[in-house]
């Protein structure tokens, strides 16, 4: 414990400050986990701050945070003193980040100076979390007709560690059964992608079910490690048809649902393997319904979409049958009912049909008219169901009033409500409003005039003489302004009024003659124009002298949300500099809005068809700025789309392409490909001829431009300049001829360096071995020498054989002799010699079993060809003859070895046989054989069999 205190802080032996224009720089390193406070050094005194201020200055020093990281740091102010004011957790600061470094700003000030100060504190790994995997457990289904070598992926561990040695190190699978095995690849991500190997066939008859445990391992000290449970089973033939993930589907749809469009993921699973499990849908229908037409299900994913509009899908729900087959032979399928719910959506408003009693397009009421008279009928329509289409209708006008038609919901009878007087109202405007009953209602309004029938005997005078109108601006015609009403107190013809629309605004205007309403023309554009003011007239029907009234309509077109948001530029390019700071400025969007109001208010925000992208926009200004540090390395051009949308109801937006390029820094040091270390020497020939290329060095940096372009130097070397390199290519060349001295090894350093205005650089060893090369007319003498041996080895072989044959049989002739001196046989005994030649490769002879052969013979010297056996045709010797034999027999052999225990001379240029040799060529003597003999009873001498190496002096046995 008390080293561990000891250890609580690692504090750079070297303090380095850099002043750049008015900032000092200083370091700091700290371990994880330690508790605070935990002193890390003193600010004033790794920055020198004595050496540029005055000594009162720097007496009265006060020292506090600028920036700083969360509340983990406290500085005293007096002294400078830094200190951690709580315990560090790299993995929650700086999780799955090589390098974990925090970086302060402290000011130093005192009067009229003040020093700002950067601190970075690196904060160093401690091996306190082990790798760990998402489960604990998984399940791996291999079938039994799966390849050797086959690989299946398994879920990797993840160590919140990652310090050089404490992060997730390597993987073990137990129990080394033979049977499964690992396999390692990297990924795109720098994660080991771990996967279980099939080393051997498996057989689900024979073994259907194993557990393997994968177990994950750090580099730290201690080593810690978890483990994950792999239950692997074998799959079988198609004994299984699929299997839904349910009984029974039941979902509901909007019918205003756009197409095409997914609304349904079925799912099923068959427990075979191979085409045997593969699972492929089918939609079924009755023949007599048409609720196949509007769907449809991918035959391999099972995502039912819809096809066609639902709209005209009325009624009770539609009912499908969804099978589910495998490919196995013969294939075995299932199948779910499937029922499928069409809700009504509020999209059709009310239509009003209005159907008046008089002939034209105003209906008649007599002043004297009683209550209650009927002066048109209504009807209401819904397309929608439901709440949808129950509509409910009313007047704003109570001089009539609605009444429903009996035992109907959607029939009403206008009736006069009350007392028509002509002298005040000519005629009325009936405005009818239906609405229906939806979440959302939907609301329509139709309107009808009722004339007053009467005597008119007066100049026509408008009910108003200013109307102050309104309306939404519209691409339309036709639209209804206003009705404008005079009255004429006259009779008859002297009575009627015809209105008109002033002739300079005729062409954009339209009052109808006998109703005075006023309708549009013409489309209307607020942002044309949004403020017009007309005459209307009004003319009575005098046969002599017709009058006529005016009539002000002050009309303001209001602003409707059709001006969509227009950017300034079709496009946008930026450029910003990697490894700057979030939040760093990229550039400015803008867009603008002819509307006004909330319909001319713009937001901007981005849109990413790939995912997010590391940008942010400020939805009022369009200020792009970074979302995080960039890297040119990982990607050198974003492209993305910056909608602008105003804030009408429903909005408008339109779309701008935004490229944002990345421009390289130099940031990363040239990296070798070869050659690398635990690469063998590279081998020259001495007879290589000068300025051949003996070698590439293979190198590439990920920078852009200069930072990226690479320069190849030998920076030390023992060679005395036998070798140059190309500085462009990296090619290493012989600068001469080689000199018999120059046949040794050689160690370059090659130094590989960017362009970079702060150039980086790498380097690496070369290890070149400069071989003697043998020439062809040595290699003659050898093939002739090599010849010669082997003709009188030969020769010697079958003269030794030959002799022996003959010995052997006189030594036999001559004990048969004297043992027929000693017991005289009763008749004649005869012998026969009969030569076999064998070939007994895999025995021993006695003379290898009980002689030690001196060094130097060659027991492959009697051929094959002349190895023979004899047989004795007579009876078995007897037990002292036998001995005598054999004695006999072990002489014979003693004397030829010690005839031939010489050296066989060797030429030194056969040593390619031990080469070949020890590269897999067979190594048993091309000459073994046997040598049998019988000099008793059943007694024979083997060839004796010996691995020989072939040194300059001579044979080794």
């Amino acid at each position: 414990m008390a080293m561990c205190r000891y250890i609580t802080v690692i504090i750079l032996s070297t303090v380095f400050v850099y002043i750049r224009a008015a900032d000092i720089t200083i370091f700091y390193q700290i371990l994880e986990e330690q508790e605070p406070p935990l002193y890390l050094g003193n600010v004033a005194g790794s920055s020198n701050l004595a050496s540029i201020a005055t000594g009162d200055e720097f007496a009265n020093m006060r020292y506090s945070f600028l920036k700083t990281v969360g509340t983990y740091f406290t500085i005293n102010e007096n002294n400078g003193a830094l200190s951690t004011n709580s315990k560090l957790d790299r993995e929650t600061i700086c999780p799955f980040q090589k390098s974990c470094v925090l970086q302060l700003r402290i000011g130093a000030s005192s009067g009229t100076f003040f020093q700002p100060i950067n601190v970075n504190v690196t904060l160093k790994d401690v091996n306190d979390n082990k790798p760990e995997f998402s489960e604990s457990s998984i399940v791996l289904n291999i079938p039994e007709d799966a390849d050797i070598n086959t690989t299946y992926p398994v879920i990797g561990a993840v160590d919140k560690d990652m310090g050089d040695s404490n992060s997730l190190l390597t993987y073990e699978l137990l129990p080394d059964s033979g049977t499964f095995g690992l396999k390692f690849d990297d990924s795109l991500s720098g994660n080991i992608e771990v996967s279980i190997l099939l080393k051997q066939t498996v057989d689900r008859e024979v073994l259907s079910r194993y557990q393997v445990y994968l177990v994950a391992k750090d580099g730290g000290t201690p080593q810690r490690s978890s483990m994950l449970t792999i239950n692997i089973s074998v799959t079988d033939i198609n004994d299984n048809k699929p299997i839904f993930s349910r009984k029974q589907y039941d979902i509901t749809v909007p019918e205003d649902i756009s197409v095409p469009n997914k609304i349904l993921n079925i799912t099923a699973v068959d427990h075979d393997a191979g085409l045997n499990g593969e699972v492929e849908f089918t939609l079924i229908s009755s023949p007599s319904s048409d609720a196949q037409t509007f769907f449809a299900i991918g035959k391999t994913t099972g995502q039912l979409s819809v096809i066609e509009h639902l709209s005209h899908t009325k009624g009770a729900p539609l009912s499908l049958i969804v099978q589910a087959s495998d490919k196995g032979t013969p294939p075995k399928s299932s199948q779910v009912a499937l029922t499928i719910a069409v809700t009504d959506v509020n999209d059709n408003p009310p239509e009003i049909n209005i159907n008046l009693l008089s002939s034209g397009s105003t209906a008649r009421a007599n002043e004297n008219s009683p209550n209650g008279t009927v002066v048109a009928y209504i009807g209401v329509t819904d397309k929608d169901t439901g709440n949808n289409g129950i509509v409910s209708c009313s007047l704003r006008d109570n001089t009539f009033r609605l009444s429903k038609l009996s035992s109907s919901q959607t029939e009403y009878k206008v009736l006069v409500n009350k007392v028509l007087d002509r002298e005040k109202d000519i005629e009325v405007v009936v405005t009818v409003d239906c609405q229906d009953s939806g979440n959302q209602p939907l609301k329509t309004t139709s309107s009808f005039i009722v004339q007053i029938i009467d005597e008119n005997d007066n100049f026509p005078e408008f009910l108003k003489s200013f109307y102050n109108e309104s309306m939404v601006e519209s691409d339309h015609t036709g639209i209804f302004i206003a009705k404008v009403t005079a009255s004429d107190k006259d009779e008859e013809e002297n009575a009627q009024v015809r209105y008109y629309v002033e002739q300079g605004n005729a062409d954009k205007f339209y009052a109808d003659p006998s109703t005075g309403v006023i309708r549009t023309t013409v489309p209307f554009d607020r942002e044309m124009q949004d403020v017009y003011t007309f005459q209307v007239l009004a003319v009575d029907g005098g046969q002599t002298k017709a009058f006529t009234s005016t009539a002000t309509v002050e009309l303001h077109i209001l602003d409707e949300n059709d001006e969509t948001p227009h950017f300034n530029q079709t496009s946008y390019e930026f450029k910003i500099q990697e490894n700057l700071q979030s939040k760093t400025f990229v550039g400015i969007v803008f867009a603008t809005d002819n509307d006004i109001g909330d319909n001319g208010k713009i937001k901007y925000s981005i849109k990413s068809r790939n995912g997010a992208v590391p940008f942010h926009i400020d939805p009022s200004t369009g200020t792009i700025q970074t979302n995080g540090i960039l890297n040119r390395e990982y990607k050198n051009l974003y492209t993305f789309e910056v909608k602008a949308e105003d804030f009408g109801a429903p909005s408008l937006n339109s779309t701008v392409n935004v490229q944002v390029m990345v421009l390289d820094i130099n940031d990363n040091s040239p990296q070798i490909l070869y050659p690398v270390q635990g690469n063998g020497s590279i081998k020259v020939s001495h007879l290589t001829p000068a300025n051949s290329v003996v070698t590439k060095v293979e190198a590439f940096d990920p920078d852009n431009g200069p930072n990226g372009s690479l320069s190849f130097s030998i920076r030390s070397r023992n060679d005395n300049n036998l070798f140059f390199i190309e500085s462009n290519t990296g090619k290493i060349f012989l600068s001469h001829s080689i000199q018999s001295s120059e046949i040794k090894d050689y160690l370059l350093v090659v130094e590989v360096q960017d362009h970079g205005v702060t150039p980086r650089s790498n380097s690496t060893e070369i290890k070149i071995r400069i071989e003697l090369t043998k020439t062809s007319a040595s290699s003659e003498a050898s093939i002739g020498q090599n010849v010669l041996i082997v003709i009188t080895i030969v020769c010697v072989t079958i003269v030794l054989s030959l002799a022996i044959i003959v010995i052997i049989f006189l030594i036999r002739r001559v004990d048969n002799n004297k043992l027929m001196k000693d017991y005289p046989p009763p008749g004649k005994e005869e012998f026969q010699i009969s030569e076999t030649i064998h070939l007994n490769t895999n025995k021993k002879s006695i003379l290898t079993k009980e002689t030690n052969l001196p060094n130097g013979y060659n027991t492959n010297t009697l051929s094959s060809g002349d190895r023979k056996e004899i047989h004795e045709s007579s009876s078995d010797p007897l037990p002292h003859e036998e001995e005598h034999h054999r004695m006999a027999s072990i002489r014979l052999h003693q004397k030829l070895l010690n005839s031939y225990n010489k050296p066989l001379l060797y030429h030194p240029d056969d040593r390619r046989q031990i080469w070949s040799k020890r590269h897999g060529d067979d190594t048993h003597s091309d000459l073994s054989e046997d040598l049998t003999s019988d000099s008793g009873r059943g007694g024979s001498v083997e060839n004796v069999h010996h691995h020989q190496m072939y040194p300059r002096s001579g044979i080794v046995i």
